[in-house]
């Protein structure tokens, strides 16, 4: 076969007798491709339609009443805030209205548990809540620096999970018969924290499947943004809100994945920088010598009431173990093994942490409460398995969150409670909720 020529002199191309023009020969294949484009835009516009479909067959048409400010939920400081200032004897000047920030935190260290469940508030969708009294706890010791005076009503701050418009957003409560129910924040959270002045939000970008830490005032206005390198697991902050621990699972989704990976990091909420990268910095002593290993995983914190002492879990080559560390020193030490997700009692005495079953009874947690000084653990009256990081509403009280059995998918959670004796018998207390967050505020 003659190969065609270029004929240079009429400016175009031979062809060899009997061969197709080019244009004809790629014909079948931009057929193929117009179909194919159109499949696919098919399964797309098919998928989207069945996504909504089924969506809006279980998603209820309502959301929650909006929040702008913490404030809103204490009338008194609300008034404060409003009122024209006033003068200041002595010197003629006007005396300095409270920064904006300055919240209506839950000031108790020590408090009685609510018992009495309330229907689902209308306005919150499918999420109620319980409402009580806080009384203190006969013979409660108050810790150093943190003023127990019972408030006019507890404040949460919490994700809704209710089946509704509001879903994943940041909500608050005031847990009193005026609390006029749960009410929503701009932001939406995989998990959220509140301390102090300062909150910290885990966000997560659908579209783009990216990660972010926010940190946002009491008027929720993001102050600072930081990339997550992982799916996003637990927070913490310091009592003082100065200090954020952040855990994201780098690899595998559950601490019953074989071979996850976590990364935790310490975030100064003030400066919007990381502290500590990642824990796995730390120097960990084990008996008084040196402990390391390549398979390092730390998630769990909990800060102390000095906001720079702290406790976490560490997992190493199957085991796990409950570490005290310090940020200001970067050095932890092993305390005991078999404790994870660890959270400090408001006194400082006890933490409340969930512990793996053995696998005869099948794979999960249960919850146990540990006296940090004497050692004894005390198994909760809780029965289910618990796959949480605790929060004391109180001295006297402990709250979790589960899936809700009865929901179409496990994203619906409840938040629970269960006295931190060991007695009892787990209630209901927050309908629709997760990542309970009880605002404290130390004194100082």
């Amino acid at each position: 076969m003659t190969a065609p020529t270029d004929d240079r002199q009429n400016g175009h191309a031979t062809r060899t007798p009997g061969e197709a023009p080019a244009n004809r020969r790629a014909a079948p294949h931009i057929v193929a491709f117009v179909l194919l484009c159109a499949a696919s835009l098919a399964l797309a516009g098919g998928y989207a339609w069945w996504s909504a479909a089924r969506r809006a067959s279980f998603v209820r048409p309502v959301s929650l009443p909006p929040i702008g400010s913490l404030a809103e939920l204490d009338p008194p400081a609300a008034a404060a805030r409003s009122a024209p200032p006033s003068a200041t004897p002595g010197d003629g000047r006007a005396a300095p209205r409270p920064p904006a920030a300055r919240l209506p935190e839950d000031r108790s260290g020590a408090g009685g548990r609510s018992s009495r469940a309330s229907d689902p508030d209308p306005g919150a969708g499918a999420a109620g809540s319980v409402r009580g009294r806080n009384e203190p706890a006969p013979g409660a010791v108050p810790p150093a620096g943190v003023d127990v005076d019972p408030p006019a009503g507890r404040l949460l701050l919490l994700r809704h999970t209710a089946l509704d418009e509001s879903f994943g957003v940041a909500s608050v409560e005031r847990l009193d018969e005026a609390g006029g129910g749960r009410r929503a924040t701009p932001l939406r959270c995989d998990r959220v924290d509140f301390a102090g002045e300062r909150g910290v939000c885990l966000t997560t970008d659908r579209f783009y499947t990216t990660h972010a830490i926010m940190v946002f005032d009491g008027v929720f206005e993001p102050l600072h943004r930081l990339p997550l390198h992982g799916v996003p697991s637990r927070v913490r902050l310091a009592p003082d809100g100065r200090l954020a621990a952040v855990t994201v699972f780098v690899s595998g989704h559950s601490y019953l994945d074989e071979g996850f990976s976590t990364e935790t990091s310490v975030v100064d909420t003030y400066s919007g920088g990381r502290r500590v990268a990642n824990l796995e910095e730390l120097r960990v002593h084990r008996d008084g010598a040196p402990f390391r290993a390549v398979d390092f995983n730390f998630w769990g914190v909990t800060f102390a009431a000095d906001s720079d002492r702290f406790y976490a879990t560490l997992g190493t080559g199957g085991t796990v173990y409950l570490v005290e560390g310090r940020v200001s020193t970067r050095r932890a030490d092993v305390v005991l093994e078999g404790v994870e997700c660890p959270s400090l009692s408001p006194d400082q005495s006890r933490i409340v942490f969930k512990k793996r079953l053995p696998p005869a009874t099948g794979f999960g947690w249960r919850l146990h409460v540990m006296d940090l000084r004497s050692r004894a653990v005390v198994p909760l009256a809780e029965p289910r398995s618990v796959d949480d990081q605790a929060e004391w509403l109180d001295d006297s009280t402990i709250l979790y969150a589960i899936p809700d059995p009865s929901a179409p998918t496990p994203m619906v959670t409840d938040v629970w409670q269960v006295p931190a004796d060991g007695g009892g018998a787990p209630e209901l207390f927050l309908k629709g909720a997760s990542s309970p967050a009880v605002f404290r505020r130390a004194q100082g």
